[in-house]
């Protein structure tokens, strides 16, 4: 029989490195924090982490949670902001303000060359203000980015225009070479389109980066912690994410409730080990940065735990956050609760109309609901409030996938990454689209970039299997599920998936197994008892597959669901499995069933003529018999 037990638990749970559990914010004490960090984010141009800030301030002061500290913050933390201003003197300040507007207006280059100037012309003294001269490093790297980001939408409209030959080579090679041609840094890391990054963008950071590691090596103060984040954005773009996660805690320790490290840290973190081994400060960030860190490795179990924690402490004065409705709509999506995700982030976009981040999270969700009327809704909307955003493109992408204009949405999408060449989800979007057009190739191209780009998304890494199991190469497509698997285990269809992989190269224990376990994940559609049950049909097991497709049967009569597929083919082996045996009741039984299907009507009636002849013929043989015995013992009538 099959072995449908579920697995003994292990005797000894691995010890996993854990921080002390961290208590979630006093509404006093995250307000101060968050008063003192917003006017300092403000001056440095950090404006996503500033939004992130207020909207955390606005939450704790519309409770009341404020204690009565005034509008945002207290004397203190506006003290320390009006101290750092009045340090750079009234010349410097004029400098400073220059530089900061030509920065706010997206002239990177400007900006970088004036504070450079107003640095070189100081003195030493006042050229290590912290303040000009983050402002300078950090103009620069935004002109490089800038760079980076023009050269290659350039580069991948000319791709788009002068096809190669390029994606054919690629399908006669390996997972491995595939990997390593992928498109990468300096040194490992998220790669530009088509190649690596100009010599003028790569020099200009690692001017950046040395000018910063001879600052450290210097005598005196050194970096600061916004210095250190800095040092930790050159890093991560010239490739160095190990080095760059060192940096982010170097400045953590030097200033615990510096959020742009926080953010940076949780997208660096690749899997549960490197998250485990991080030496973090015990602050009250460290949860919403737990929370960003395990939605990301799809931990949604961890972070769904957090984030009832946060947002029902202290008389839940931030319940409303959106932050935090957002990445519980993310993880009632991971843990494909569809109605419960659906409604979390309805919610959240009623109660701001004008909002985009976490819309293309959302239009997946309408998407794989096939709810057309609130898509329609949201790309309307999307487009009202910034029709050039990322976001709204990927919106309006996925409405046309969903009416079927795959092409449209393909021009969305590539608009998209023309905005925001790194959108993993993008990305893997595009390469669904090219799966519909039956353009596998390109497929196998776009599913290539997102997990360069996040590694740790497991959607990239099903759809290289998926599209490689369509190319009939399915020990690429294991080497691909196998990556899958590993970074989301509780996925009963990654491991369906993984089975029937194996299964197509006969590696049949190994699909056994896969079978198995998807079962106990939980095995919603009855696809994994349908494939085992397959699998010992074929192998010639027939006990093993008549006790599988039983379960199939009972599992799909609990649930109440119905399963055009599954269903009339386990009727089907059953009635004959039956009738082989000479179990002919139950036989009758199936093949009445087999009656309520299309596919299977004909082979129940045929069945049922069959059982029909062999009762008659049972019986007449049944009578002849008698009649024979009567006879012999002198029985019978004259």
């Amino acid at each position: 029989t099959p072995d449908l037990k579920p697995p003994p638990p292990p005797q000894q749970q691995r010890a996993q490195r854990h921080l002390p559990p961290v208590p979630p914010p006093t509404p006093r004490r995250a307000l101060d924090d968050v008063s003192r960090l917003l006017p300092q984010c403000q001056m440095r141009g950090l404006n996503a982490s500033a939004s992130w800030l207020a909207e955390i301030a606005d939450c704790l002061l519309a409770k009341g949670g404020g204690g009565g500290g005034g509008a945002c913050g207290s004397s203190g933390s506006a003290q320390s902001a009006c101290e750092l201003i009045l340090s750079l003197g009234s010349d410097g300040y004029t400098a400073y303000c220059l530089a900061k507007s030509y920065l706010d207006r997206g002239e990177f280059l400007r900006a970088c060359a004036y504070a450079k100037k107003r640095c070189a012309n100081d003195s030493a003294e006042q050229s290590s203000h912290p303040l000009l001269y983050f402002l300078y490093l950090y103009s620069k790297y935004r002109a490089a980015e800038k760079r980076r980001l023009d050269d290659e939408a350039e580069l991948r409209w000319l791709q788009q225009q002068q096809p190669s030959t390029q994606q054919q080579q690629q399908q006669q090679q390996s997972p491995q070479q595939q990997q390593q041609q992928q498109p990468a840094p300096v040194v490992g890391g998220a790669a530009g389109l088509g190649g690596s990054r100009s010599a003028v963008v790569q020099n200009e950071l690692i001017e950046i980066k040395r000018e910063l590691e001879l600052r450290i090596r210097r005598p005196g103060p050194g970096l600061d912690a916004y210095c250190y984040y800095l040092y930790a954005l050159v890093l991560k773009s010239l490739g160095y994410e190990d080095q760059a996660s060192a940096a982010l805690t170097t400045s953590l320790r030097q200033e615990s409730a510096l959020w742009p490290a926080w953010s940076m840290l949780a997208d660096l973190v690749r899997n549960r080990h490197e998250l485990e081994g991080l030496v973090l400060p015990r602050h009250w960030m460290r949860q919403f940065f737990l929370v960003a860190a395990y939605v990301r490795l799809h931990e949604s179990g961890k972070a769904e735990l957090l984030l009832n924690e946060l947002t029902a402490a202290h008389g839940g004065c931030l319940a409303d956050c959106a932050y935090l409705m957002r990445y519980l709509g993310i993880v009632k999506d991971q843990q494909r609760s569809m109605g419960e995700a659906k409604a979390v982030f309805k919610q959240l976009f009623e109660s701001d109309r004008c909002a985009l981040d976490g819309a293309d999270v959302y239009s997946n969700i309408l998407y794989v609901d096939n709810n057309h009327s609130l898509m329609a809704d949201l790309a309307h909307q999307c487009v009202l409030v910034d029709k050039y955003r990322p976001e709204t493109c990927c919106v309006v992408g996925n409405y046309y996938g969903l009416r079927g204009s795959h092409d449209k949405a393909l021009s969305y999408f590539q608009r998209a990454l023309r905005l925001r060449p790194d959108y993993a989800l993008v990305w893997i979007l595009v390469g669904h689209e090219y799966l519909e057009l039956k353009q596998v190739s390109n497929a196998i191209q776009a599913y290539h970039k997102a997990v360069t780009f996040n590694p740790a998304d497991y959607r990239g890494w099903y759809g290289l299997g998926h599209a490689h199991e369509l190319n009939n190469k399915s020990y690429y497509a294991i080497y691909y599920f196998r990556e899958c698997q590993r970074l989301c285990n509780t996925d009963p269809r990654i491991m369906v998936a993984l089975g029937e992989s194996y299964s197509r190269v006969s590696l049949n224990e190994e699909a056994k197994k896969c079978y198995v376990k998807a079962f106990h994940l939980g095995d919603p559609d009855t696809m994994a008892l349908f494939r085992l049950a397959e699998l010992y049909e074929h192998l010639g097991e027939k006990d093993n597959a008549c006790n599988a497709y039983l379960m199939l049967v009972s599992t799909v009569i609990k649930s109440g669901a119905t399963d055009t597929k599954a269903e009339p083919a386990a009727y089907r082996f059953l009635a004959q499995h039956y009738l082989d045996r000479n179990q002919t009741e139950e036989a009758a039984k199936a093949a009445k069933m087999c009656l309520d299907y299309a596919e299977t009507k004909e082979f129940g009636k045929d069945l049922l003529r069959q059982i029909g002849l062999r009762a008659t013929a049972g019986a007449g043989a049944a009578v002849a018999a008698t009649g024979a015995v009567a006879t012999s013992f002198g029985w019978a009538k004259n």
